[in-house]
Order: C-alpha cells, then structure tokens, then sequence
C-alpha cells in the first residue's frame, strides 16, 4: 500500500482505517458507507491527502485540502 495513490474501500462494513497509515503518496481516499467511527486514525493518513470522502447516513462529506 506505500505508493498507492487512490483508494476506494467504501461500502465494505468496516470499523477502522488501521493499515492505511503507511500509504504515503495516498492522495484520495473514499470511506463512505463504512462503520467507521472514530477518525482518530485519520490523523496519521491526512499528511498526502487532497480529497478525502465520507458518507454516512446524514448525507455526503467531501474534504479537499
């Protein structure tokens, strides 16, 4: 996963982003629809990120750096 540059794991039921955090050039990542809750681990995936999408039952979040 350290050159990954695009990642989609939405709609897979997860509850963690554990094992991303050595995705360096990871630039776009889409969480949607998981059952992620507590981005806590996002703080150590963020430094390469520019678009970061995060759906939940409220609707969709889209964060671009």
């Amino acid at each position: 996963l350290e050159k990954l540059h695009y990642f989609d794991i939405s709609h897979n039921r997860l509850s963690s982003l554990c094992g991303l955090q050595n995705s360096l050039y990871l630039n776009t990542l889409n969480v949607s629809f998981n059952n992620i809750v507590d981005l806590k681990e996002i703080k150590y995936i963020i430094k390469g990120l520019i678009v970061l999408f995060i759906a939940m039952r409220e609707g969709l979040r889209m964060y671009v750096k």
